[in-house]
């Protein structure tokens, strides 16, 4: 049973705390991933920003609220092999604490009891 982890990147701790509390931040969110034909990729709302996992392979986190829109959308897209929707994994947050640090920001370290 994992009952703290830390975050680090860069030799920097930017989070730590129990897994659950520290994914609370990304609870209005899903992670959605998309299988598809990569001569044939799906067309997304504007507002999507899919991440590449490979060829024909995306992820993206989109609003719970947004959801079900996303499912209908996918499920009658014939350019769609498969989909999965979840809720955000440490992955994510890893994803979400590291791009300010990407981008020269240097957030301090996130601490949950």
């Amino acid at each position: 049973v994992i009952e703290r982890v830390g975050i680090i990147q860069r030799g920097r701790l930017i989070a730590v705390g129990r897994p659950g509390q520290l994914k609370a931040g990304l609870n209005h969110q899903l992670r959605l991933e998309i299988l598809f034909d990569p001569a044939r990729p799906p067309d997304l709302p504007a507002a999507a920003q899919p991440r590449e996992l490979g060829p024909g392979r995306w992820f993206l986190l989109v609003d719970r609220a947004a959801g079900p829109d996303y499912v209908a959308a996918l499920a009658g897209n014939p350019a769609v092999e498969d989909f999965r929707l979840s809720t955000a994994t440490l992955e994510d947050l890893y994803l979400a604490l590291a791009e300010p640090l990407s981008n020269g920001q240097t957030p301090e370290a996130q601490r949950v009891p």
